[in-house]
Order: structure tokens, then C-alpha cells, then sequence
């Protein structure tokens, strides 16, 4: 029910201005891949969370490497002792920066679509709080299950291909995904204490019918059973 409140309230607070944003008042968004050590330690926190994401519906990218297979196949964190050698294996026989190299041409082409989505969601910060960061960084990695980010620092990890394939038709989709998530963290998860898939289910709604001119979002995977909210076509 404190759910079901809180998104009617957001929704009729969408429609009440469009505050389109000067270029000095528009957030910084800087993009980079992850660093070599970043990716190493990334990985290292997937391999004990398989099980979870297994269990969740999640696909989870990570290396090809016969050795990391290894890992794959029989999740758990790794040990004091084997880190060294997996992290030296994986920068040296791993990781290649320019693998990141036409993610990073799709998103600078995508900048307008972006800067679209910017000023759309800047209305929310005018009328209920939203938090509209001064700058994020984008970092995106080869690995994990999609996207992710911390609200705290403003940063939105961004899961790509080396053929600059998005986990979505488009990796802005995603970007503006996560950027909604650091938005409502505080005036609304905390607040209302809302659980993962309430959360899940919350920012689909924002995309799917606040920038649904900009974004096509599809129903976050068992959000309808998880709480039980109906959806229109």
C-alpha cells in the first residue's frame, strides 16, 4: 500500500513543469572504462554472488579465460593466497582497454538523448527532490549482470560488449536507468524503505511512462509477482 501511494503521488508530480536546463546547469557526466585493477576486483565480488543472480534470472558476463571457467563453475570467494596470480593473469592475459573503445563512441553519440532525459528528470527535482548529481562517472565494465551504481558518489557502473553491445537496445537506456535509481535513493527507498524489486519496479515506471519519449523499457522480471501491482499496456 506504501507503494501504490508513493508512485501515484510521484506520477502527479511529473506533469506539473518541464525545467529544461541551461548548459552550466547540466550534470557532468564523465565516461571511462574500468581500470584493470577495477575489473579484477569486480569480478572478484561477482563469483560468490552467482548463486543469487542464478536464482534471480540474472545472466552474469565474465571472463572467457579457462581459468576464470574454473571459478565459474564452482562459485566462492577466492583465497588470500590465489589472488595474486589470478589478478597478474587477468591484466596480463585478460584485459584490454581498447575493448571498450566503440562503447565509448555509442555513448557520445547518444549524448543529446541523454541530455534529453537530463532536463526531463530535472522536473522531478524541482517538484518532490529528486537528487540530480552535479556529476556522474561512468565506468563501464565487461562483467557482472546489467548496471549498477552508488548513490552516494554518483557513480553508475555500465556493463558493455567489445562490439559496443548494451544489455538494453541502447546503453543511454540503461545509463538513464541507473540515474534514476541514485535520484530516488534517498527522498524514497529510505524513506519508504522500499525493497529491492519495490525499488525495481518503482524506477521501471518512472522510465517506462515519464521517458517513455526517450526510453523503452520492458517490466523488470518478476516485479508483477513480487508486488502484485497490476501494469497497462
Amino acid at each position: 500500500m506504501v507503494f501504490l501511494c508513493v508512485a501515484k503521488l510521484f506520477f502527479l508530480s511529473f506533469f506539473f513543469c518541464i525545467h529544461f536546463l541551461s548548459a552550466s546547469e547540466r550534470p557532468i557526466l564523465i565516461f571511462r572504462p574500468q581500470t584493470p585493477q577495477e575489473a579484477f576486483s569486480y569480478i572478484e565480488k561477482l563469483y560468490p554472488q552467482l548463486p543469487w543472480f542464478k536464482e534471480n534470472g540474472y545472466q552474469v558476463a565474465l571472463p572467457e579465460h579457462p581459468i576464470f571457467a574454473i571459478l565459474q563453475q564452482n562459485p566462492r570467494a577466492l583465497s588470500d593466497a590465489e589472488r595474486p596470480e589470478l589478478e597478474e593473469l587477468f591484466v596480463t592475459e585478460v584485459y584490454s582497454a581498447s575493448q571498450y573503445d566503440c562503447s565509448l563512441r555509442n555513448l557520445k553519440e547518444w549524448g543529446p538523448l541523454i541530455t534529453q532525459g537530463l532536463e526531463k528528470l530535472a522536473a522531478l527535482k524541482e517538484n518532490w527532490g529528486f537528487n540530480l548529481m552535479e556529476t556522474y562517472e561512468v565506468v563501464l565494465t565487461l562483467y557482472g549482470p546489467g548496471g549498477d551504481c552508488d548513490p552516494q558518489k554518483g557513480t553508475v557502473l555500465l556493463f558493455t560488449t567489445p562490439s559496443g553491445g548494451f544489455k538494453r537496445s541502447a546503453g543511454y537506456e540503461v545509463l538513464l536507468h541507473e540515474i534514476v535509481h541514485i535520484g530516488i535513493e534517498e527522498p524514497i527507498v529510505r524513506k519508504y524503505n522500499l525493497s529491492y524489486w519495490e525499488t525495481e519496479r518503482l524506477v521501471d515506471l518512472i522510465c517506462s511512462q515519464y521517458l517513455n519519449d526517450i526510453l523503452f523499457f520492458p517490466v523488470t522480471k518478476h516485479s508483477k509477482e513480487e508486488i502484485g501491482i497490476l501494469t497497462t499496456s
